[in-house]
């Protein structure tokens, strides 16, 4: 019964509605008429069709050649072709991790009433992509009216400007180079002008003379200028290429973004500046989960795998998908050292922009990002996109994940990467680990509460 087919094929519903896609009615005779014929049309159900279709059997018998009612001579002439089923697709999506990333974006859009949203959570050893969510979203097995706008994956369609969760990855290359380091004084006055730009470099407060590891912390914006204008343009460009961004992934899904990095090819001085404040370049929340998943991993930028492998319905192995590297942007003593420390405080710290992020379990790293939002060619002074971009635990990172919210509601107050991207991403973080069973970090406050607990035992 092919209408009930749909049903079948989707069990758990809107999951992952955009990655999986639908199956819908084709032309399969070419009369121009869709028949009740099913095939994969979006999503991996389109890339992987050739796979999961199998081949139709066939059954060639003799009728008894009555007028009315032909009758099949059993035994006579039969000629049997048996069906081929299709194959099985082995993907990297965690159902667990996928659902919980559903559940707390949707929590999101009821709390800010976003444009949209995009989650992306990748495990930084291997590059699987865990769980890849956008809203709104729609029901493989009804799609409706729904369909039209809840069939866009943000998460690699869509693109922004990435704001401050930018300046990790700058910062970083210039400490690797040697120019600057962690340790190293700075002075971030609240306002710092660049010569040859009209448009002074402002912050939200005063930062001060500070070590540059604080920039990062507190997001200083003058600091993160000054450090990047330290890299030649060609650093910079070979940075952010490194890093994957302005490059499509080879994702098997279609219309993947590759983001824009097109004004890096001609830089003066004030677009450095802006380019340090995550302006004029565009990501794809994908791009920034596996960026995010090199600082995590010692620095490797790793392809994303969505297909694990195809095998038939015996078991037998079809097509393998390895892992693969693409690039490595940084070095282990960088992200395994510094980079991390100060992408955990930016969460853990009281100068941190992330603290909502914070799990009273895990130590969440990470780096806020709020970017004003483009509206009729302008840049609008209330709409915002909000992100954040991180890893947990921050220790021994299990996941690396982007949480990215299109112009949330700015009714009650302003709308901030840390008040509105951070709390989702700490959410999806804090539950996958506990689903995982990935022991308490042992810096976390459930760590710190229960040795103090096994001391006055003692």
């Amino acid at each position: 019964n092919l209408e009930e087919e749909p049903i079948r094929a989707y069990p758990f519903g809107p999951l992952a509605a955009q990655v999986l896609g639908i199956m819908g009615p084709v032309d399969a005779d070419g009369d121009g008429k869709l028949d009740d014929v099913r095939r994969g049309t979006t999503g991996l159900e389109r890339y992987c069709e050739r796979w999961l279709s199998g081949t139709p059997g066939q059954r060639e018998v003799q009728l008894n050649g009555g007028r009315k009612r032909s009758r099949e001579l059993v035994g006579l002439g039969q000629k049997l072709v048996p069906a081929i089923p299709g194959a099985d697709v082995m993907l990297s999506i965690d159902r667990t991790i996928q659902r919980i990333a559903d559940e707390e974006l949707a929590r999101t859009a009821r709390e800010h009433e976003p444009e949209g949203a995009a989650v992306v959570v990748v495990d930084p050893a291997s590059g699987d992509i865990l769980a890849m969510s956008s809203w709104p979203s729609f029901d493989p097995r009804d799609p409706g009216q729904g369909f039209a706008i809840g069939q866009h994956n943000r998460a690699i369609q869509h693109t922004y400007e990435p704001g401050s969760t930018m300046k990790p990855l700058l910062i970083g290359t210039a400490w690797q180079l040697g120019l600057g380091g962690p340790d190293r004084m700075i002075n971030c006055p609240r306002i710092f002008r660049v010569p040859g730009r009209s448009k002074p470099v402002v912050d939200s407060h005063t930062v001060g003379l500070v070590q540059e590891f604080q920039v990062i912390v507190q997001s200083s914006n003058g600091g993160a200028v000054q450090i990047t204008l330290r890299l030649s343009h060609d650093q910079i460009r070979q940075a952010l290429a490194d890093f994957g961004l302005g490059q499509q992934s080879g994702l098997p899904l279609p219309s993947e973004a590759r983001g824009d990095t097109r004004s890096l090819g001609k830089m003066n001085a004030s677009h450095v500046a802006a380019v340090a404040q995550g302006y004029a370049v565009t990501v794809t929340p994908l791009q920034m989960a596996l960026a995010y998943g090199a600082l995590a991993n010692g620095g490797t930028l790793l392809r994303p795998r969505l297909i694990r492998a195809i095998r038939t319905r015996e078991g037998e192995l079809i097509q393998a998908f390895p892992r693969r590297a693409a690039a490595r942007p940084l070095g282990s003593e960088i992200t395994q050292g510094a980079m991390r420390k100060a992408l955990t405080a930016v969460v853990n710290s009281e100068h941190g922009t992330a603290r909502r992020a914070q799990s009273k379990r895990y130590m969440i790293a990470g780096k806020t990002g709020t970017t004003k939002k483009i509206v009729d060619g302008k840049y609008s002074e209330r709409e915002v996109v909000a992100s954040f971009s991180g890893f947990a635990p921050a220790e021994a990172p299990r996941l690396a994940f982007t949480v990215v919210v299109w112009g949330p509601s700015t009714k009650k107050k302003r709308a901030w990467g840390g008040t509105v991207a951070a709390p989702c991403a700490g959410r999806i973080a804090d539950r996958a680990l506990r689903v995982m069973r990935v022991p308490a970090s042992p810096d976390s406050a459930e760590a710190k509460a229960a040795r103090e607990k096994d001391t006055r035992a003692k």
